[in-house]
């Protein structure tokens, strides 16, 4: 385990592990997953590192993935630039109780050391968390106060907690992290009754080999029994661990389907909103299409909280894959989907068409493939990937994704014809007096769920199984309906 400063190049990973806390932790956060999820990227690139130096985020990686984060935020004003605020605290629940929330706490007590005008440490936790409480408490924070009806959850109103710490009374690092007692100065002209310290410092470390592995940061494990309370013995308790571990290699956990698709307990949906075919954020930032009803669907069948994982174009959706930051994916079938997913069936298909400038004829799509012509697609994209191999004279112009950029590019003549699927043709016809979609299809885009590659044959049939019930039932029907696309149907069996 190693903790580490995390860079704004982070910001992806950082970003799909917080949806996740929201969603999973709602009454712990005050903002709504929803908000956050609406946030642009750029928003996320700020609070691991404004350019004013003000935030900054910590992280805990395993093997190269994000499994926990702490951040610090600092104020500029200077009546409260002494001061620095603890938040956004989380690790993954498949990590937790291995004192990964006390390296956290420990960095980020160290980094504000680090400053010398920060004098106080503040944070808040939503009342009911006692384990949060008791971590801080142990790092040397204390309650403060309380906000009454700090919040309104899903269970009813919240109080918040309100804590402090003097840095000057906080722990060390390695006192935080070892779960010892900071040192304590006796009153004056007085002394501590001595007491036997053969327990003070000693610690367990259990390996088939005898060595410690080491990543990023060691740690010495108390010697405490699983109760809390002290060892009498610390052989015994190494080899009680190795027994443990041992039972626990040979008779392994049986994993539901559900827990393979999403192993945090949320399920992290990834698509992208540059088409709406897919999505599209309303006025009020809000999210909502054909995906947004079927992740949440999939969601409730797997029993767990749905965490969107909203791209702003192809781009950046096509660059998401086999960087973990989504448990499912749905989209248009691709050669990329095709060839790092795992493909449900389809659920729903719509034919892809043409759309020419103004003053630009053609007769139909059989006659857009010539020399001279400039065919505008999404970058990245499926069109993209589709008509940069089947064009053999006409020359692909990749754009940035989104309506907005292909209006721009058939009106200044950067593209003689926008390809895309029938409702992006459709906003783009709206938007762009003289446009007119050409006659016929050069595709039938075929759009469907995906799982990362290598889940079991009993994951990828569960995802089958939900994704044939949504269209079985209606429910893809009625989103078509709802978003009144024309050109769309639910696909065949």
């Amino acid at each position: 385990m190693q903790i580490a400063v995390l860079s704004r190049s982070d910001a992806p990973s950082y970003r799909s592990l917080m949806l996740e806390a929201y969603a999973a932790n709602a009454d712990a956060y005050t903002s709504t997953v929803e908000e956050r999820a609406s946030e642009p990227l750029s928003w996320w690139e700020n609070r691991i590192g404004s350019p004013g130096g003000f935030n900054q985020c910590f992280g805990a990686f395993d093997g190269g993935e994000l499994v926990g984060t702490v951040a610090l935020e600092f104020f500029f004003k200077p009546k409260t630039r002494h001061s620095a605020l603890v938040l956004g605290m989380y690790v993954r629940p498949a990590w937790r109780r291995r004192g990964i929330g006390r390296q956290l706490v420990a960095t980020s007590i160290q980094a504000a050391r680090q400053r010398p005008e920060i004098q106080l440490l503040r944070l808040t936790l939503t009342e009911g968390n006692d384990s949060a409480r008791r971590l801080y408490e142990a790092a040397g924070f204390t309650v403060w106060g309380t906000e009454l009806l700090a919040i309104r959850a899903t269970s009813g109103f919240k109080s918040k907690v309100y804590m402090a710490m003097l840095l000057a009374h906080a722990k060390t690092a390695a006192q935080l992290v070892a779960g010892a007692d900071p040192p304590r100065q006796p009153p004056s002209g007085r002394s501590w009754p001595r007491r036997s310290s053969s327990l003070r410092g000693q610690s367990a470390r259990a390996t088939a080999g005898g060595s410690t592995p080491t990543s990023g940061v060691i740690v010495d494990v108390p010697a405490h029994d699983a109760k809390g309370l002290p060892m009498r013995s610390v052989p015994l308790y190494a080899a009680f661990l190795v027994t443990v571990l041992v039972s626990v290699v040979e008779t392994p956990a049986q994993q539901t389907p559900a827990a393979e698709i999403a192993p945090s307990g949320s399920l992290r949906v990834g698509f992208q909103i540059g088409s709406p075919i897919l999505a599209k954020r309303a006025p009020d930032g809000s999210v909502n299409g054909v995906v947004v009803d079927l992740a949440k669907f999939i969601a409730e069948k797997l029993g767990t909280a749905y965490v969107p994982v909203v791209y702003g174009n192809q781009e950046s959706y096509a660059q998401s894959f086999g960087k973990d930051e989504w448990d499912i994916v749905i989209g248009v079938r691709s050669r990329l989907a095709e060839e790092m997913t795992d493909m449900s069936p389809d659920f729903m298909v719509a034919d892809a068409m043409y759309i020419a400038g103004p003053g630009r004829e053609f007769a139909d799509a059989t006659s857009i493939d010539r020399p001279g012509v400039k065919v505008g697609v999404s970058q990245g994209g499926g069109s993209d990937q589709i008509l940069s191999r089947t064009l053999k004279s006409a020359q692909v112009v990749r754009v940035p994704g989104g309506v907005p950029n292909a209006v721009e590019a058939l009106r200044t003549g950067a593209a003689d014809v926008w390809a895309a699927n029938p409702v992006t043709l459709q906003e783009i016809e709206d938007a762009l007096p003289g446009s007119k979609i050409v006659p016929g299809a050069w595709t039938t885009g075929r759009y469907a769920a995906s799982l990362p590659k290598g889940r079991s044959a009993a994951a990828q049939n569960k995802l089958a199984e939900i994704v044939s019930e949504a269209k079985r039932t209606g429910l893809v029907q009625r989103a078509i309906d709802r978003a009144g696309f024309k050109g769309v149907r639910v696909a065949p069996e």
